[in-house]
């Protein structure tokens, strides 16, 4: 009967520690998986601040590129050397630098 009992408690030790095994093996995975989630998250974040970023700076060369078009056509008009006459720009810039942005979203 001891020899049952010790054998009998040997196997209950061993189903405790593998339990305990088990368990920290499981929160040791949780706590990965929600570290990778985390980071996931933050550089999902980080992209999107990004994007607004290079949107806003595309949106302020377009603005830029728009006013150089507009000066040259002034020069055009005026008759300044080396300046062609005036054409039509207007949607170039925004056209071009909307599929720029748009392609690097995807």
């Amino acid at each position: 009967m001891r020899a049952e009992n010790k054998d009998l408690q040997a196997r209950l030790s061993f189903s405790e520690d593998t339990r305990a095994r088990a368990t920290y093996d499981v929160m040791k995975s949780w706590t990965i998986q929600k570290a990778c989630v985390d980071a996931q998250k933050t550089a999902e974040s980080q992209l999107k601040s990004c994007q607004n970023v290079i949107y806003t700076k595309d949106k302020e060369l377009i603005e830029a590129l728009n006013e150089l078009a507009k000066a040259q056509d002034l020069l055009a008009k005026l008759g300044v050397p080396g300046y062609a006459e005036p054409q039509e720009t207007t949607g170039t810039y925004e056209s071009c630098t909307f599929l720029m942005v748009l392609s690097s979203w995807f």
